[in-house]
């Protein structure tokens, strides 16, 4: 069983084995459309990491609404990486959300 952190980031998204301090991401193991869908979230999550505080309470609405496409990635990657099981971390409330 594979144990996956996913998240957004400013330059790539970040997919890696919760057990592995620093390591291979795990992109090439993922079917190219998800990898498609995980880019085109990625581009559109990126400038809410850099957001300060005041600024992600004023864009909550739209971090709640990647934040369930994140968390909607992050079944598929589970899913295409089985044996798996991966957590979503939101960027733009810095924790760690459940489906």
């Amino acid at each position: 069983m594979k144990y996956l952190v996913f998240a957004a980031d400013c330059g790539a998204p970040n997919l890696r084995d919760e057990a592995v301090e620093e390591g291979d991401c795990l992109w090439q193991e993922l079917s190219p459309a998800l990898r498609d869908d995980i880019l085109d979230w990625n581009l559109r999550y990126a400038p809410i990491v850099l957001m300060d505080t005041q600024s992600r309470l004023l864009n909550l609405g739209l971090i709640q609404e990647l934040d369930q496409q994140g968390l909607e990635l992050a079944a598929r990657i589970a899913a295409e990486l089985s044996p798996a099981k991966a957590k979503y971390y939101s960027e733009g409330l810095l924790r760690f959300l459940l489906p």
